[in-house]
């Protein structure tokens, strides 16, 4: 039904549409939207208060405009974008095409610390330290050294330790069979199993 509506109203509506257009363009000024009574009222406060205040706001300042004459923007145009032979954006290879090392660590360390912290590096120097000899770097000595608290390095040197490589003794031993003694002889031959001289 609405489409119906919309088929026959089309005309009506289109009637002289170029001439309407041409005239509601070639209007100089527009006819401003209505205030609202409150703000016509407000207006009429301020005029009647401040009388030099609408005068002002239709006199040119000089001082302002000096101001912004002054200002000088510099602009630069951005680098241009380079397409390759698809014409697709290409990227601006890197100049060094060195491999970038690795960190001891796995991650950069911070050039200056701040007081009550402490990087890897130092913290495995101290709990190294404090294994060798515990005395001479006791708990104190660390937290004045490091400049942490003394709660916060007996923390680190109690639930923290240095790893070390444990490696088992190697015991050869001879492979026995668990067959009975008489299926074993007959499997293996009534030789023994010559032991072979260890080097």
């Amino acid at each position: 039904m609405g489409k119906v509506l919309s088929i026959i109203s089309r005309p009506v509506r289109d009637f002289n549409i170029e001439n309407r257009v041409h005239k509601a363009i070639s209007v100089d000024k527009l006819k401003p939207a209505p205030k609202h009574d409150a703000t016509l009222k407000e207006i009429e406060r301020i005029k009647s208060e401040y009388p030099e205040a609408e005068k002002k706001l239709h006199e040119k300042n000089e001082a302002l405009d000096t101001r912004l004459k002054d200002v000088y923007v510099k602009s630069y145009d951005p680098d241009p974008i380079i397409y390759d032979t698809h014409g697709k954006k290409s990227k601006i290879l890197p100049v060094d095409r060195s491999q970038v090392e690795d960190f001891e660590y796995g991650y950069k360390e911070p050039e200056i610390v701040p007081k009550g912290k402490v990087t890897l590096r130092q913290v495995l120097k101290f709990i190294s330290d404090h294994a060798e000899d515990p005395k001479k770097n006791d708990i104190n000595t660390i937290s004045k050294t490091y400049n942490l608290s003394a709660k916060t390095t007996e923390n680190i040197l109690k639930y923290f330790r240095m790893y070390q490589v444990y490696i088992p003794e190697v015991k050869k031993t001879q492979a026995t069979f668990a067959f009975p003694k008489g299926i074993r002889n007959n499997l293996l031959g009534s030789k023994p199993i010559e032991k072979k001289p260890e080097s």
